[in-house]
């Protein structure tokens, strides 16, 4: 149950939702991306943007993981009512986050 994510934003392509996570480490500029792979398929990337830069290896460990999930499931739920046929494929960066995902 999504209940408490961040306040959100995102793109006309309804592909690309930005947030910030605020937490012991300071405020991070957070982005969810569902990109294009072809036949209706995307996959799902989460990532902190620095210097403009999306970054994929950052981890922020700012004890706001629970907020920042309940952020990501807004952002796909919002992604699924612009493109309801659409199928979305989760990987990782790094190996350590898939479990973390697969969990989920």
């Amino acid at each position: 149950m999504i209940t408490n994510p961040y306040p959100f934003a995102f793109n006309l392509k309804h592909t690309k939702f930005y947030f910030q996570s605020k937490g012991i480490n300071g405020t991070f500029d957070m982005v969810v991306i569902f990109d294009f792979r072809g036949e209706n398929r995307f996959n799902l990337a989460l990532g902190v943007l620095i210097e403009g830069k999306i970054r994929f290896d950052v981890e922020t460990n700012n004890h706001d993981f629970r907020k920042v999930f309940e952020t990501v499931g807004a952002a796909i739920y919002h992604f699924f009512e612009a493109y309801p046929h659409a199928s979305l494929d989760i990987g990782a960066f790094i190996e350590q986050r898939l479990l973390v995902y697969n969990g989920i």
